[in-house]
């Protein structure tokens, strides 16, 4: 002040001496000096900055002559639309895929809603809501509401659910316009929404396009007719309230999670609109506009420039990465918009020549991100870059006018007052503004992060606050008093840092809220929503980095006391509430959580933790895989235990007592304790020295008690004291052993005592015939099979119908032992027992799927290189089919029905046959093969698993054993008897060991339980799709009414394994897990949830026949630097393996006919060398108590309707129709379904391929299960040698069409359709049958 005014006297005395024009000039230079000598750094920086400030200055004023302009007459911006189509009626204003409108037709189609709308009654004040795709009608809808005065909320087409409906009330609508693809989701609402709302569908056409004849039927009047059908209403002004008035309602996430409606009056929107044109736009260029039009990005800034300022704007339905700038090139782009992902994309397509060859001098957006920012513009030959920063709701609007790279905007250093905003320092944890003395707000320097806020000054376009429609959500983006008392400014929520030219660069959100894809996500409304779907939980929701991904990705820490909490009902509950975005992407299950006043503290702690196993405290981590739409587990499931103490394991790593007496322990104790103290020489806390006082206590105690005790008394506190630290340092292990002793000593006893009968069987070379002859004269009139809707068969029945059968291929064709024969035929006792007879002669069986034909059926005929075929007359057209493509030599033989010429009716050879047992001089031998049983295995055709009859026994005698059955259980049978599950496990303990089992033709989810009832069993058998189609049925008393004791198969996901045994009442579940052809075969014998199998923890890891070793990710075996497998650790995904002994029958490996395809299952070298294991081809994973849980397929091959599927295999059928193209083949999660859909991408530049004739194709070559149902047409594949990756690249994006911009098909009947939005909701919901 004093110097100010010493200034003033001074400028006043040389004014009388002087005069006034030397006395200014002598002042001005005077203060030049000052500041070049006092304030340098300032004055090189008005120098650097002038420049950018003074060109932002005027654009400025330019914005603030047109608001003046505009709010004099009181203009709207339909008003000023109609001045920009009276100066070019003709020029071009929205070109639309292959439409293009002028700005005579856009205003003339408004004038249409306008009528149409007065027409249904919408007057001044009323709400009308949108809900439509990008289109030119869109803009020309809500100009013409404008007109009238009513106000167009602009609802986000993804909303479904809560959110729509919240959309849709927290506006107010009095009418809602919705396009009519988005039918189902109003009619999934419309019984929520206030009855009055006047509701209309809108159906896109193009301009002029002729009114379809039929209307739909859903009886909601089609707005796009009415509008065809009226005429234009006279042009007047608009009848709203003027500049100042509401124009639009544009969602916002804002500080809350739902959506809230941000208004938009007339002069915000010029405002926004005028404010881009002026930095680097005219009127005469043409803006490419990709972005959704509901949101302020899209619908304001781009399609403004074409309703205030005459530009051509270039709409497009979905943003595409590919043709972003070929589009740009076709309609003669100057300018583009863009979002900060959006480059990412762009960046991430092959370099092309139209890469440089467009128009576009000018992009302009939001958070492009410093790291690509170069390489973008290098790329694409971009002269300007503008990128702006504000929120929809605010006031605070920058932007970067002179392409700095990462600047998001600027504050003036030379004149910061003109454009009042500022960035001011904020609590780090609480994200509250810090105030000083006074109470006031500080700002930030430079480099010195803090929140953006921008004052308001009402009746200034740029300054003024219109908030939400709701108004308490408004008044909490202000903060009052700021740097005057009084004063107001709205607070963004966002950290920026501005560096020391006012350059403005984006940090992060504050306090409770965060930034992930593009939206704010409010931590408070999360955590309220996942209370309220979590049983009123506790839980702290925050964001957390994810290297090289833009935002914070949310996280949950959820409190779950007692393991109840359901997460796959949690992922189904938040998507039905919270807009994708806005949901956890990461949960982390604790058990406390502190809820004090230092709670925020801890959200911080939590937020600093992030994701790594290695810092949650061993708390339960889940990620959010959306495709499947569930939390998967992330990491270390368990917590790791360590020592708790202060000591920790230091103290008991040093710990060695010697065996000679007490005092010699007592000696080794006080030499840790002294070591202890000599290795952390700092000083100890008071719980430290308490430690140690009570250990020197005991050590007294111990030694006064040892003066007194006798020598066995002395032994005994020896003992207990040499034990103790071992009992402390190994607790984990000593847990993990006691809590799984009885699941390990049931499973030893029970896998004894079948090795002790395997033994036997090995001994006097039993085969699986002399077995079952043996069971049948036994117990002959007991029944040994019911057939469902047929009859009872007996042992003795089967016994003298499998003796027929070998008579009559003795006669016939003189079989001997190691002979092969095809048996094709459905679920029947007659299946049996004709591979039964086979099986006296010592000849092969192979057991064809029935649901095979052409090229596969003749594969696994030939493959197996058969004698004859055995088939059912219900499959002789199969047969007939191929019958000119068999070889010559090959018999058939038909059971029942009318043989065709060439054919033997084989139920009447068995009838001129004696029932006694055939006189065979070559008895079949217990290591000798028994049945062939097909398995996709690790190539897509079926390949032929070797099945001798020792694997047999070992598989029949595990059964009964391990699931404990005995004489009085009957086993229910639904399964395919050409399979593993169904023809050995379901039939084996009948033909071994006399237990009934009752066999289904086919299943039926609707008589599942009461064929049960029906023929009283007490064994059921499962594979996972069947459970879901039996809790789907409508529950019913048949449900508990059965006597069902175990269940037992493969299949059975977590997510529904404890409502199967709630609702019906099923005591014991026994997952199976285990490869036909393999030899790693497992079982759940304890009811774990989840589990398919385990790993003994009483017998050491070194043992085990069978493993979990490491595996990259193409699925290939990692080795050590000793060149040996890495066995995994507990909660580590690896592949199962099985450890080969040929010696052993439980450890042999058989593999397929084709000895190739049996190498290639093969891994040597395991852990020793020349030690070799069997390969599955799945990856599992071992919690720490053993337990194994399934998680995927590896590599090239993935399951499928219960079967493996190998891309290759499937690549090469493809391929002889695909003329050359190329073709990359892979499995897709489809949600709630289990195992991996096949999906074939294929280059086709020129989409020129036939799909119909690819389908006929593919229905010829493969079967059913191997059929891609999804293709993906691509411009081209890369064939590298790091192709793999590529293909993960596609599995990962899956068959989402928001995702993938390349054509989609689904595999619909007898064709391929394209993949619509709508098309993959369904799939993903359950509603298509696949």
């Amino acid at each position: 002040m004093l110097l100010a005014l010493g200034a003033a006297v001074a400028f006043v005395a040389v004014w009388q001496y002087l005069g006034l024009l030397l006395s200014t000039f002598i002042f001005l230079v005077g203060v030049v000096v000052y500041h070049l000598v006092f304030h340098t750094r300032w004055c090189y920086i008005a120098i650097k900055t002038a420049p950018r400030d003074l060109r932002a200055l005027w654009c400025y004023v330019k914005v603030l002559l047109l608001a003046w302009r505009c709010s004099r007459n009181n203009l709207t911006v339909p008003d000023i639309f109609h001045e920009v189509v009276q100066r070019n009626p003709n020029k071009t204003c929205f070109y639309f895929q292959d439409e293009v409108w002028s700005f005579k037709e856009v205003e003339e189609y408004s004038l249409r809603v306008t009528a149409v709308l007065k027409n249904q009654g919408i007057k001044k004040g009323q709400i009308v809501g949108l809900l439509t795709n990008n289109c030119p009608q869109m803009p020309a809808l809500w100009l013409g509401a404008a007109r009238l005065g009513a106000i167009c909320p602009l609802i986000n087409t993804n909303q479904r659910g809560n959110a729509l409906i919240h959309s849709v009330t927290v506006a107010k609508c009095d009418a809602l316009i919705f396009s009519d693809e988005y039918l189902s989701a109003f009619q999934e609402v419309s019984g929520q929404l206030d009855p009055k709302i006047k509701a209309f569908k809108f159906t896109q056409r193009p301009l002029n396009s002729p009114k379809p004849e039929k209307a739909s039927g859903d009886g909601i009047p089609d707005f796009a007719d009415l509008v065809a059908s009226t005429s234009p209403a006279p042009w007047t002004k608009a009848d709203g309230y003027g500049f100042q008035g509401k124009l639009l309602y544009i969602y916002t996430s804002g500080t809350t999670g739902l959506p809230k409606a941000a208004v938009i009056t007339n002069s915000r929107f010029i405002f926004m609109v005028s404010g881009m044109q002026h930095m680097r736009l005219n009127s005469s260029d043409v803006v490419y506009c990709p972005l959704p039009l509901y949101h302020t990005a899209g619908g304001i800034v781009s399609v403004g420039q074409a309703l205030i300022f005459g530009c051509t704007v270039i709409l497009k339905p979905k943003f595409s990465a590919s043709q972003y700038f070929p589009d740009c090139a076709k309609y003669k782009a100057t300018a583009a918009h863009y979002i900060g992902e959006m480059c990412r994309y762009i960046l991430a397509t092959p370099p092309s020549p139209a890469d440089k060859q467009h128009n576009v001098r000018v992009v302009f957006g939001n958070g492009l991100r410093p790291q690509i920012w170069t390489e973008f513009v290098t790329r694409f030959n971009i002269k300007y870059v503008t990128e702006f920063y504000g929120a929809t709701e605010g006031n605070a609007n920058i932007a970067n006018t002179d392409g700095t790279p990462g600047a998001i905007g600027f504050v003036s250093r030379i004149f910061p007052s003109v454009y009042p905003i500022a960035i001011i320092k904020v609590d780090q944890e609480t994200g509250e503004p810090i105030r000083d003395a006074q109470g006031l707000c500080q700002v930030a320097g430079p480099d010195e992060p803090g929140v953006f806020i921008g004052k308001i000054s009402p009746n200034n376009p740029s300054r003024e606050y219109h908030g939400y429609v709701d108004k308490a959500a408004s008044d909490k983006k202000v903060v009052r008093d700021v740097f005057s008392h009084g004063d107001s400014a709205f607070i963004s929520g966002d950290i920026l840092v501005a560096d020391e030219f006012g350059y403005l660069y984006f940090r992060d959100r504050t306090g409770d809220t965060f930034r992930w894809r593009g939206e704010n996500v409010s931590t408070s409304e999360v955590e309220a929503a996942i209370s309220r779907v979590a049983d009123h939980r506790d839980a702290v929701v925050y964001g957390v980095l994810v290297p090289n991904t833009e935002g914070r990705a949310g996280m949950c820490g959820i409190v779950d006391h007692n393991g109840s909490l359901d997460l796959e009902k949690l992922a189904k509950d938040l998507a039905r509430d919270l807009p994708p975005y806005a949901r956890p992407v990461f949960v982390r299950v604790m058990n406390s959580m502190d809820m004090t006043g230092t709670f925020k503290m801890k959200k911080t702690d939590l937020q600093k933790e992030g994701f790594d196993p290695n810092l949650t405290k061993g708390d339960k981590l889940y990620f959010l895989d959306l495709k499947q739409n569930k939390y998967i587990p992330l990491g270390l499931e368990e917590p790791v235990c360590v020592p708790s103490g202060p000591f920790g394991d230091q103290l008991f790593a040093h710990v060695h007592l010697a065996s000679e007496g007490f005092i010699d322990a007592a000696s080794g104790w006080a030499h840790v304790l002294g070591a202890f103290r000599k290795r952390h020489s700092q000083p100890t806390d008071a719980r430290m020295d308490a430690l140690l006082a009570a250990l020197v206590a005991l050590m007294a105690l111990a030694a006064a008690m040892a003066a007194v005790l006798s020598t066995l008394s002395k032994a005994a506190i020896f003992a207990i004291l040499a034990i103790a630290p071992c009992v402390y340092r190994y607790r984990k292990r000593i847990y993990v052993i006691v809590k799984t002793l009885p699941r390990d000593i049931k499973f030893l006893w029970r896998y004894a005592n079948a090795m002790i009968r395997t033994a036997k069987y090995a001994r006097n070379n039993t085969s699986v015939a002399e077995l079952f002859t043996q069971r049948a004269l036994k117990q002959p009139d007991a029944p040994c099979f019911f057939v469902v809707g047929d009859r009872t068969w007996t042992f003795r029945e089967m016994a003298e119908n499998s003796n027929r059968v070998s008579r009559v291929m003795q006669e016939q064709l003189g079989l001997k032992r190691g002979d092969v024969v095809c048996v094709f035929m459905p679920n029947c006792a007659e299946f049996v027992y004709t591979w039964l007879g086979m099986a006296k002669l010592g000849v092969v069986s192979a057991l064809i799927n029935s649901n095979l034909r052409h090229k596969p059926l003749l594969h696994c005929i030939q493959v197996a290189n058969a004698k004859a075929i055995v088939y059912s007359e219900c499959l002789a057209g199969a047969i007939k089919e191929i019958k000119d493509e068999l070889p010559a030599d090959i018999k058939r033989f038909q059971l029942y029905g009318e043989s065709a010429p060439g054919v033997t009716d084989l139920r009447a050879e068995m009838d001129k046959q004696s029932p006694d047992y055939p006189e065979v001089a070559d008895k079949p031998q217990y290591n000798d093969t028994l049945l062939y049983i097909y398995t996709s295995g690790t190539t897509g055709m079926p390949k032929a698993a070797v099945m001798k009859n020792s694997k047999y026994l070992i598989v029949v005698v595990a059964t009964v054993h391990m699931l404990g059955l005995n004489s009085k259980d009957r086993m229910y049978n639904p399964l395919p008897l050409y399979h593993l599950a169904g023809g050995l496990v379901g039939t084996a303990a009948a033909v071994v060991d006399g237990i009934p089992s009752v066999l289904r033709t086919k299943f039926s989810a609707s008589n599942y339980w009461t064929d049960c009832i029906k023929y009283e069993c007490t064994v059921a058998q499962y594979i996972g799709e069947m459970c879901r189609y039996l809790l789907a049925q409508p529950p019913k008393p048949t449900d508990t009414q059965h006597r069902v004791r175990i269940m037992v198969g493969n299949g059975m996901r977590p997510a529904i394994w404890q409502q199967i045994v709630d609702r019906f009442k099923v005591p014991q579940i026994n997952e199976i897990y285990g490869a036909t052809e393999g030899n790693a075969n497992i079982i759940n014998v304890d009811n774990t949830v989840g589990a398919v199998g385990f790993l003994p923890k009483l017998v050491p890891t070194s043992l085990h026949p069978i493993a979990l070793v490491k595996i990259d990710e193409a699925g290939n075996v990692i080795r050590g630097a000793d060149g040996y497998c890495i066995r995994c650790q507990p909660n580590e995904p690896g592949m199962f393996i099985g450890l080969i002994s040929q010696r052993n029958a439980a450890r042999a490996y058989h593999g397929y006919v084709d000895k190739s395809a049996s190498k290639t299952k093969v891994e040597k070298d395991v852990f020793t060398k020349g030690d070799a294991a069997f390969v599955s081809g799945d990856i599992l994973v071992a919690d720490e108590l053993g337990y194994l849980f399934f998680r995927d397929r590896t590599g090239d091959t993935y399951k499928w309707k219960g079967e493996n599927v190998a891309t290759a295999e499937v690549e090469d059928a493809l391929g002889s129709v695909l003329d050359r193209r190329d073709c990359v083949v892979y499995g897709v999660s489809i949600p709630q379904t289990e195992g991996r859909a096949g999906m074939a991408a294929i280059a086709d530049p020129a989409l020129s391929l036939d799909l119909a004739q690819l389908a006929a194709h593919v229905d010829h070559s493969l079967p059913s299960y191997a059929r891609p149902l999804f293709l993906r047409i691509t411009k081209d594949i890369e064939i590298t040698s790091t192709f793999k990756l590529k293909k993960i690249q596609y599995q990962k994006e899956g068959f989402d069409p928001d995702v993938i911009k390349d054509p989609l098909y689904f595999r619909s009947g007898a064709e391929f359709v394209p993949v619509t939005t709508q098309l993959f909701t369904d799939i993903c919901n359950g509603k298509v049958k696949l």
